[in-house]
């Protein structure tokens, strides 16, 4: 039995699949609930949430838009994956006519290796961050680095989805353990001062401040692991 996908899963195929109509030319949101067939709240929905994928998306004209950056996302990806989107998501297959001879490997491994040097950047800014005396600057810093990150965590979190529809059961688990080293508190406790100890003392905990270490080690070490893993496929 087919695995059923997720509404994460498939929220982020819709997102790609209109990404892709608008570029492709169905530009307005009747264009995209003709092909579709969804409704007319979806397709606004979607298209405002193209930013959490870093896809850049411009209202240029009355009903119009257009797509001017597709962020981590590789256009030729989603491309060359309509007819799975549209499986997934039940709409009728969209007729492709582009055609590519580029594969997943030549336009997903590259975004990989950048979301991991993202990762490293950001940790080591929050490691820097957590040095200074607390400040209205260093806050505002961190809430900037809080956005950076989740953005980040979405392009991870989309590749990954990408390996699995390949079958690279190996590279998805690969961009788990990148998620895993990603995460931390700090940012969240800088950004937010008061609000992290409050949270806290209500599970009894009271907010110490110390230095964050990044896992560059960690971080390094995950690189030489991609590197052979998409070496010795």
């Amino acid at each position: 039995m087919t695995e059923k996908p997720s509404k994460t899963q498939t929220s982020f195929l819709r997102r790609l699949l209109v990404a892709y109509l608008i570029d492709s030319g169905k530009s307005t949101v009747p264009d995209i609930m003709e092909v579709t067939g969804m409704p007319r709240r979806t397709a606004q929905d979607t298209i405002k949430a193209l930013s959490e994928l870093d896809i850049e998306v411009e209202h240029y004209s009355r009903g119009k838009y257009r797509i001017n950056n597709w962020g981590a996302i590789n256009r030729n990806w989603v491309k060359n994956n309509t007819k799975h989107a549209c499986d997934v998501l039940m709409y009728p297959h969209y007729e492709n006519s582009e055609i590519s001879e580029m594969s997943y490997e030549q336009v997903v491994h590259d975004q990989s290796l950048y979301c991991a040097s993202q990762s490293l950047e950001l940790a080591l800014k929050i490691s820097a961050l957590s040095r200074q005396s607390s400040s209205d600057e260093r806050t505002r810093k961190a809430k900037q680095l809080v956005k950076e990150k989740s953005r980040n965590e979405s392009r991870i979190a989309a590749l990954r989805y990408m390996y699995r529809t390949v079958g690279r059961e190996d590279l998805e688990k690969l961009m788990f353990e990148l998620t895993d080293l990603a995460i931390e508190e700090r940012s969240t406790a800088l950004s937010d001062p008061e609000g992290w100890k409050s949270a806290l003392k209500l599970v009894g905990q009271s907010y110490e401040e110390v230095p964050y270490i990044a896992p560059q080690k960690e971080l390094n070490q995950w690189r030489v692991k991609f590197l052979s893993a998409i070496q010795g496929q």
